[in-house]
């Protein structure tokens, strides 16, 4: 699935039926884009992670000066006012060609990677829990420039069973497509199957 505008995105969901959800939405002069991964343990941690992505599809109109940390805020109040719902971690961020603004929750990642290789991990700072459908989430705004090079969003499919410089190297590397299938390869089992589901979006500037 890929998009073109002042800036460049793709996603990659495996598989397409488990508990993770990404979204890149051309947007006025960037994109939206979000990641979730919803807790097995919770009960209905796929219909989370849905219903996060889906609430953020609604949300593009105006998304250059959103406050995301209200956002996420607001999204996990309606959840936990729900019946049997289940919990779910969240990165959501607008991203142009010149900055990158956002929000999280949870253990799912943010990555600025410069044109010089250098990272800045924008949810360093993030609460792991409580999770947006606690009623308690707290999430964790970030924003920086971006001047160029690629941002990486993904759940920790692939952040915990891949090494940093692994993923760094990887998500440099051809365009933001061929980058995005070199990264879901990268954890895949001898087999060809998965350690844990994976979503992925990478944007390029």
């Amino acid at each position: 699935m890929r998009y073109k505008l002042l800036v460049e995105a793709a996603i990659k969901v495996l598989p397409a039926s488990g508990q993770d959800r990404a979204i890149a939405i051309p947007t006025a002069g960037g994109y939206l884009v979000a990641v979730a991964d919803g807790a097995g343990g919770t009960g209905g941690g796929a219909a989370a992670a849905e219903r996060l992505v889906a609430a953020l599809t609604k949300l593009t109109q105006g998304a250059a000066s959103r406050d995301w940390f209200a956002a996420l805020c607001t999204f996990d109040d309606e959840l936990s006012a729900r019946r049997s719902s289940g919990q779910t971690t969240g990165v959501v961020a607008f991203v142009d060609d010149n900055r990158v603004v956002g929000a999280s929750v949870g253990d799912s990642s943010a990555w600025l990677i410069s044109t010089t290789g250098d990272v800045s991990d924008l949810t360093a700072l993030q609460r792991r829990k409580p999770l947006l459908g606690s009623g308690e989430a707290l999430p964790v705004e970030f924003e920086a420039e971006h001047p160029g090079g690629r941002l990486l969003l993904a759940t920790d499919g692939l952040t915990k069973y891949a090494l940093p410089e692994r993923i760094l190297s990887l998500a440099a590397k051809g365009t933001v497509v061929e980058a995005l299938d070199a990264l879901a390869n990268c954890v895949r089992l001898p087999s060809g199957g998965l350690q844990d589901d994976v979503a992925i979006v990478l944007v390029s500037a």
